[in-house]
């Protein structure tokens, strides 16, 4: 799904009236009617009262005006409908409230009368919605600023705004529908073309094509460098991973003599000795760094790498040795997968600042280090050159230790069959998350999931994604 930042979003309108004579009034009209007819559908769905209370809270710019323009719309069709203003209303008083007091343009906190009476509605049992965005949450980067209403359901003109889906965005959109007024599809192509969404339709469009004749070695030969003495887990996690997604070979590296009396037996064996005398070029896709070690051995196993192939996942240990080397090249096609730690030691940004815009902290390693950049958390974002993707799948049944390492073998296996490094860092993110939907989905806890069980569990969601589930 594309989406647009506030900046592209400010670009849609002005060019709207410029280069297409839309108004702004015309606009406002325009998304009243979208928006009135968005709630009506849902209202007829829930099968709510015909008679219940519907306030709509205005505010004075925009978002306020298509509030005003819904009352009225609303009102016509007999619905009980009041429009409302300040902080005098009680939101024991209606049944339904829907906020329609700051839309994107917001930028500074809210506080004050506001923000109590923000907070109070958030306290009750009320049905909330939100026109474009909730009032309070940052367009861009999801984060609260100050108080931001609490909606079971948003309503957003679209282009939708990355702010819902980032850091508290979920939390306070609840189910997001994406409401069109009539913008021409050529002008959001122009002007929004810097961030999107990555659900199950975009994944299964990725999804590569396997052949029924093919063989194992029309799909790809995977090399893990990983697993020092005591983390040999990680490396067995990656290569697992790695054989369920479908690579046709599987050749594990460590630095561990204890690893393969521990692994499955399906996979090839190299030492670190003939990894460096190796041609490098048999494999297909290289996977460095779960538990390899923050030391020298590891420091040269990435300039080896750096001289000799292109396709590179670089993950956990190897980031930190990386990073402790910062005039270290990368080619272009190299994937880095920093959680917010360890993109720190990067950019000399602390964590916390990280995660309060991670599309712009994405966008920023990606220009620096000049390799894909994947960036994990809640939610994940993938940055390549003047693109970046939100991956809208995934919960915080992934807050584990190892989920990264089956992150990396999932990904690494895709770049292994084929598939570009962008392409199978979006791919390979969005089945990592989806295996943690499904699992809730299947009234599963959150607590339970395992990193150990996803390997095995990805059967079924690719399954249910191929059908459209």
């Amino acid at each position: 799904m594309r989406l647009a930042t506030r900046e592209e979003a400010y670009s849609i309108d002005k060019s709207a009236a410029e280069d297409y004579g839309l108004s702004s009034s015309l606009l406002i009209e325009k998304a009243g009617h979208s928006l009135a007819q968005a709630f009506e559908k849902i209202f007829l769905q829930q099968k709510w009262n015909l008679q219940s209370r519907i306030g709509i809270w205005c505010g004075s710019g925009n978002n306020g005006a298509d509030g005003r323009v819904m009352a009225h719309l609303l009102r016509e069709k007999k619905y009980n409908v009041e429009v409302l203003q300040g902080t005098s209303w009680s939101p024991q008083s209606y049944d339904i409230v829907i906020d329609a007091l700051f839309g994107v343009g917001l930028n500074r906190p809210i506080e004050g009368d506001l923000q109590k009476q923000i907070l109070k509605l958030n306290k009750t049992r009320k049905k909330v919605f939100a026109v474009d965005i909730p009032s309070g949450l940052d367009a861009n980067t999801g984060v609260i600023l100050g108080a931001a209403v609490k909606a079971q359901w948003t309503l957003t003109v679209a282009p939708a705004k990355p702010g819902l889906f980032l850091n508290e965005g979920p939390v306070c959109c609840g189910r997001v529908r994406a409401v069109a007024i009539g913008f021409p599809t050529e002008l959001l192509q122009e002007k929004a073309q810097s961030v999107f969404l990555i659900g199950g339709e975009s994944a299964r469009r990725l999804l590569p094509s396997r052949s029924m004749t093919g063989n194992k070695a029309k799909f790809g030969h995977l090399l893990v460098l990983a697993g020092s003495a005591g983390m040999e887990g990680a490396a067995l996690l990656v290569s697992e991973a790695a054989a369920r997604m479908g690579c046709g070979y599987v050749t594990l590296c460590s630095p561990s003599a204890e690893i393969h009396k521990k692994s499955r037996p399906d996979f090839l064996r190299l030492s670190i000795d003939g990894f460096f005398k190796s041609d490098l070029k048999k494999y297909s896709a290289v996977v460095v760094g779960p538990g390899l070690g923050v030391n020298t051995q590891t420091s040269e196993i990435m300039e080896h790498l750096r001289k000799h192939h292109a396709r590179v996942l670089v993950d956990a240990d190897a980031l930190t040795v990386l990073a402790q080397n910062p005039a270290m090249k990368l080619p272009s096609e190299w994937l880095l997968t920093p959680h917010a730690g360890e993109l720190s030691r990067f950019l000399k940004i602390d964590a916390k600042s990280l995660e309060a815009d991670r599309l712009q902290s994405a966008e920023r390693a990606q220009t620096t280090l000049g390799s894909v950049l994947l960036f994990k958390g809640f939610r994940t974002v993938v940055a390549a050159p003047r693109k970046r993707y939100i991956i809208g799948s995934g919960n915080v049944a992934l807050a584990k230790a190892g989920t990264g390492d089956v992150l990396a073998g999932f990904i690494g296996s895709l770049m292994a069959q084929g598939l570009p490094t962008l392409k199978a860092a979006v791919l390979g993110a969005y089945l990592h998350g989806r295996i943690a939907d499904d699992w809730l989905r299947r009234a599963h806890s959150a607590r339970t999931l395992m990193a150990s069980d996803l390997p095995e569990l990805i059967d079924a969601s690719l399954r249910s994604l191929k059908k459209g589930l």
